[in-house]
């Protein structure tokens, strides 16, 4: 199996063979851990988003996090974390909740 191949697509799923019967167990064991442990791409902004536009690294709903999700500052929103929420104004990694009621 060719690892690199879990990075170039996500949707990869490793193969097995019947003739090699442990094949099978080890490619499930080493695919399981490598999508678990592989970084997530994310493109949050900065600006808008807690941790300095660092994206969740997976998923873990006791946590409430989700892998690839950008965790906005309260006042803001958007996939990026990238605009003010209704009826605010100035985005600015300088404020702590990203930005100022209207």
């Amino acid at each position: 199996m060719n690892i690199s191949n879990l990075y170039k697509n996500p949707e990869f799923v490793p193969t097995c063979s019947s003739e090699i019967p442990f094949s099978c167990l080890y490619l499930n064991v080493l695919f399981l851990h490598v999508s678990l442990t592989m970084p997530v791409a994310c493109n949050c902004d900065p600006e808008g988003t807690l941790h300095d536009g660092v994206c969740d690294s997976h998923t873990d709903p006791a946590l409430g996090m989700v892998a690839g999700r950008c965790p906005c500052k309260e006042n803001v929103e958007g996939v990026r974390c990238d605009k003010c929420r209704a009826n605010y104004y100035g985005l600015s990694s300088s404020d702590p909740l990203g930005c100022q009621r209207m």
